[in-house]
């Protein structure tokens, strides 16, 4: 009796691991953390390989950037956690991508109250305190919303009535490789500046003192507007050439000539004071924003309580490089809460942080007021809002101006 001849199978082969390579960084980091399982060589490239990591963050940069929001779920309040939404679809019906998982869990006993520093390269810093205290020590913590890795405590802070204020900046220093942590602070004894930088990684266990500011930026509020913009290795905020040792933005007791940007270099760490554009010909209202655009610094301020304004600086440190590339009257904005004319922090018109991927078509630029978000297209000069008609989404309360440029990636630091 005839039976009939099995097939041959094809013989195997193999990809060659630089192919592997290139085919795994093209997917997004859910996929890759299940992949990192199928073999050791796998496992070992996507958690370990620093130039496949490296590779897949900036894919990862121009597939799909990505804003990261705190909410409030008005049901549970004050129950706080992340939304992340592609900023590609914003314009849609259902942009919402996710809700991340709510670190405080992960911080043990600290967990009670925590503040957003920074997002650089899909890291996320954190300031976490104590229980219920209102002065004393707090501690830095690194979180990957994206693999849901949380560090342990980086470095102490404090923080109370000792100080008229602090802030920090969490950034990523290009020069060096490095990332690192800026706290400065103002005590009420001397009213004077501390600067401090904390190298994450870089085999220090606490703060570095570096030199004091030149002069001091104007004092921070909820709204993020003076938070400091990161470009190629440097933070900048707007400042005030004003002798004060903890400056207001007041317009009526500042002049134009007295408006200036510092900019602290993270390699060499010193100072620059950078001037704003010689097109601001008055003081505006409300306090201008320095943020970053196409790999640009940018300035953004109210003009004559009548228009919104973006300028560009083409070349960084080049006061005559500044370009306007936007002017938007606020007549066209179909939007009741948004007053230059008031001083309430949430009801100014300003671009979203790390804005150089907001115009995300070439086209449409992302601005918040306040809790709300507002899409402005260049081409028809046109305005909506984002909408969502999931359930899941509709109950919970966006901080718009406090949205972070986040991106997915792989990126770990312990």
């Amino acid at each position: 009796m005839n039976t009939p001849r099995s097939k041959k199978l094809p013989p195997r082969t193999h990809l060659p691991d630089e192919l592997t390579a290139e085919v795994l960084s093209w997917l997004p980091v859910k996929s890759l953390m299940r992949l990192s399982s199928v073999c050791k060589s796998w496992n070992k490239l996507i958690t370990s390989d620093q130039t496949f990591i490296k590779s897949h963050l900036d894919r990862s940069a121009l597939r799909n950037p990505q804003l990261l929001l705190e909410c409030e779920d008005s049901n549970h309040h004050p129950h706080r956690g992340f939304c992340v939404t592609q900023v590609s679809g914003l314009a849609g019906a259902d942009p919402w991508i996710s809700l991340a998982h709510n670190p405080r869990h992960r911080l043990r006993e600290y967990f009670d109250s925590y503040d957003v520093v920074g997002s650089c390269n899909g890291l996320i810093c954190l300031e976490v305190f104590p229980y219920r205290a209102s002065v004393g020590h707090g501690w830095v913590h690194i979180w990957n919303p994206a693999t849901g890795l949380m560090s342990e405590r980086l470095v102490s802070f404090c923080y109370g009535r000792r100080y008229f204020r602090y802030k920090m900046n969490f950034c990523y220093d290009n020069s060096t490789n490095t990332y690192k942590v800026v706290y400065f602070r103002i005590d009420k004894t001397d009213r004077a500046s501390h600067v401090q930088i904390f190298t994450l990684g870089g085999g220090s266990n606490g703060w570095r003192d570096i030199q004091n500011f030149p002069l001091l930026p104007f004092s921070y509020d909820d709204s993020g507007v003076n938070d400091g913009a990161h470009l190629s290795g440097t933070i900048n905020w707007m400042a005030s050439r004003r002798d004060e040792s903890a400056p207001h933005y007041n317009p009526e007791t500042i002049t134009v000539e007295q408006l200036v940007i510092l900019s602290l270099d993270l390699g060499t760490e010193t100072y620059t004071l950078l001037l704003p554009p010689k097109g601001l010909d008055q003081v505006p209202c409300v306090l201008p924003r320095v943020w970053v655009f196409m790999d640009c610094l940018c300035f953004s301020h109210d003009s004559n309580k009548t228009h919104f304004v973006i300028w560009q600086m083409n070349k960084f440190g080049d006061a005559e490089s500044w370009v306007q590339i936007l002017k938007i009257s606020y007549q066209d904005i179909p939007m009741r809460r948004l007053s230059p004319f008031t001083h309430h922090k949430e009801c100014f018109l300003h671009p979203l942080s790390y804005a150089y991927r907001l115009f995300y078509n070439g086209d449409t630029l992302v601005l918040a007021v306040g809790r709300q978000a507002i899409l402005y297209n260049r081409s028809s000069n046109t305005f909506e809002q984002p909408t969502t008609t999931n359930r899941e989404f509709c109950r919970y309360k966006f901080s718009w101006y406090l949205a972070l440029d986040y991106v997915e990636s792989l990126v770990s630091l312990y």
